[in-house]
């Protein structure tokens, strides 16, 4: 099992979280894989949609490379340790959702508008990198540098 019960309240708390973002994704791939019939390719006319949408998808996997660092420092400098953790949240939650974002517009792209097999491919991509940022204790510690003292309390959070 990917969450065991041994694990502190928090860090299964955030594995809780991001496994019901990755599978809510999964389910609606399968869902419009099964259901939605998408569009016969249109030809030249929806190029351009088709560029469009996978620069959208590039800026939204590359907007945490911005964002999340930004809000780790806001984390790293809180002095209370219950919102330190709860600013590690935040970040974790941009980071999931916009990569999910972009999961989102391609796969509404390729089922609702073009059938472009390229949107279904950055979806896939979108998927595999969503995948990476399961968080554990050793990513916790790294992203906010924490001391030996607030290691202990991490094994102790609640899940609040």
């Amino acid at each position: 099992m990917l969450t065991s019960q041994d694990q502190p309240g928090y860090l299964r708390s955030l594995q809780i979280l991001f496994l019901s973002m990755l599978v809510g994704q999964i389910m609606i791939f399968v869902i419009l894989w099964l259901f939605v019939v998408p569009p016969v390719r249109p030809g030249i006319y929806y190029e351009s949609f088709d560029l469009i949408m996978a620069g959208v998808w590039f800026v939204l996997q590359a907007s945490p490379y911005y964002i999340v660092p930004r809000l780790l420092d806001t984390a790293r400098s809180k002095t209370d340790f219950t919102e330190k953790l709860a600013a590690y949240r935040t970040a974790q939650i941009a980071r999931f959702g916009l990569t999910e974002a972009s999961i989102l517009i391609c796969l509404i792209g390729y089922f609702f508008v073009t059938a472009y097999y390229l949107l279904l491919g950055l979806a896939a991509l979108g998927f595999i990198r969503l995948a990476t940022f399961m968080p554990n204790r050793s990513r916790i510690v790294n992203e906010l540098d924490l001391t030996a003292k607030e290691e202990m309390l991490l094994d102790e959070a609640p899940a609040s």
